[in-house]
């Protein structure tokens, strides 16, 4: 375990985690992530996140939030919360500062690292159309 302190964040990390390392009962199967680029959010200079880390974020000993981090994109990071199941777009800015609000986030390092497969084909011949008929 991992801790990096500084001006208003307390950061944790807790190395090569599992889902049965997580502080969440019921929870279905992890769904899979977008990508595998790392990042590091908005001005801050560490730590290093992947899709598949779970951030915690705790504040007065309550969990304030557990998202899975799916990807990242131009406008953002893309998350799961683990209460709800819904995705969200965070913007870089303000997914780094989760990290001065809570009074500890938690890191859990690479909790999944199953990626989606994507491999269709489109066929344009498929759409269904109507007949063209003589104008009366």
């Amino acid at each position: 375990m991992e801790r990096i302190r500084g001006d208003r964040k307390d950061v944790i990390i807790h190395g090569e985690a599992t889902i049965e390392d997580l502080p969440i009962e019921g929870l279905p199967d992890l769904p899979t992530i977008g990508g595998v680029e790392p990042f590091i959010p908005g001005s801050l200079e560490e730590p290093q996140l992947y899709p598949g880390d779970v951030i915690v974020g705790v504040t007065d000993e309550v969990v304030s939030f557990i998202d899975l981090i799916y990807d990242t994109i131009d406008e953002g990071v893309v998350v799961i919360s683990l209460e709800t199941g819904r995705y969200e777009l965070i913007t870089e800015e303000d997914f780094a500062s989760r990290f001065f609000r809570a009074d500890e986030t938690h890191i859990y390092d690479g909790v999944t690292d199953e990626i989606v497969s994507w491999d269709v084909t489109i066929d344009a011949d498929q759409i269904e159309r109507p007949e063209t008929g003589r104008p009366r």
